[in-house]
């Protein structure tokens, strides 16, 4: 079994990535304007 990413899925896991991304820097930024902890789990 291998693990990562292969080459050609690049591409699509990066269109992933910064979707959600740009959708939670607003959250991020609130929360720090405001002085909120903010926990992140990966998992």
């Amino acid at each position: 079994m291998q693990r990562g990413i292969a080459e050609d899925e690049v591409g699509e896991w990066l269109k992933w990535v910064v979707h959600h991304y740009d959708a939670l820097v607003l959250f991020f930024e609130a929360a720090a304007r405001d002085g909120d902890a903010m926990m992140v789990w990966l998992d």
